[in-house]
């Protein structure tokens, strides 16, 4: 190959070269096909933890050096995806015309999220990532009303109705905003069959249009719903296993519709496998 580049005068830059292996650096992530991951080379991993040490430490900063930081996150998170929501904050930081960006306690917590996983972080599935069909994943579905959340797992299910302080959480000038409702009813989900899901591929199933694009996209623009996506991250990584959502149309999420208008005795002449008592859901998220 090289005989061949010098005799039609294509330069080649030695320090670019490398010998017949298995893994190799591309546009500066590194590829390894024995193990099937993408990864992040390590003087990556070290100018990122540079970077963000600056600006946890820095009370408020150049508006320029936080581009630059998300600009190289951003890039990062190619990957390491799970990352990719809590950069919300810093890009949310950036205010046209501002020179310099205090560094809030929200922004602080993205930089130590990253800092304290980056390092670990041992790539991304390649392969494995492509095949989502029924026979590869584990799914359940949920659902929300003003009332409550529903969600069946199998023959699983769980059910609770919303306390106050959700429902005010939830309040948007003369509306309630089900978009967070059916995101939290999916969290809880999460962290009551977390223990369930672990090195597995978990695809969930939700009417909400919106609530499936921000868990697919890893991105929401409400901090309150930010705060949610962030968290399926952390319970990714915690139980080493990959999340999607998948929209179903409403007239046939019927178990979790009936669940979470407290119509649970309903949903046995749908399903009359369905365990006799439910699972406890867990609303707290420091206890799954």
């Amino acid at each position: 190959a090289l005989r061949t580049s010098q005799r039609l005068g294509v330069p080649i830059s030695a320090n670019k070269l490398c010998g017949p292996g298995t893994t190799i650096i591309f546009l500066g992530l590194g590829i390894d096909t024995a193990e099937w991951v993408i990864n992040i080379p390590p003087e990556k991993v070290v100018k990122a933890m540079e970077l963000l040490k600056v600006m946890r430490q820095s009370k408020k900063i150049r508006r320029s050096f936080v581009q630059s930081v998300v600009g190289v996150l951003f890039f990062l998170a190619k990957a390491f995806p799970q990352g990719r929501p809590f950069l919300m904050a810093m890009v949310s930081s950036l205010r046209v015309g501002q020179r310099y960006v205090r560094t809030t306690a929200r922004l602080r917590h993205s930089c130590d999220w990253w800092a304290s996983h980056l390092p670990s972080w041992p790539g991304r599935q390649l392969i494995l990532d492509a095949d989502w069909s029924a026979s590869t994943v584990l799914g359940f579905s949920t659902d929300a009303s003003r009332w409550g959340m529903g969600a069946v797992f199998g023959n699983r299910w769980i059910q609770m109705p919303w306390p106050q302080s959700v429902l005010a959480k939830a309040a948007r000038k003369d509306s309630i905003s089900m978009p967070y409702l059916e995101l939290l009813a999916l969290i809880i989900a999460l962290r009551t069959w977390a223990g369930l899901l672990g090195g597995r591929k978990v695809l969930i199933e939700s009417d909400c249009q919106p609530v499936v694009e921000a868990i697919n996209g890893a991105w929401a623009g409400n901090e309150d719903m930010a705060d949610l996506i962030c968290e399926i991250a952390d319970i990714s990584i915690r139980h080493s296993c990959q999340i999607r959502s998948k929209h179903l149309p409403g007239v046939t999420n019927t178990i979790p519709d009936l669940l979470s208008r407290n119509q649970a005795s309903e949903c046995y002449l749908v399903q009359p496998t369905l365990n006799l008592h439910p699972d406890t859901p867990i609303m707290d998220s420091k206890m799954h």
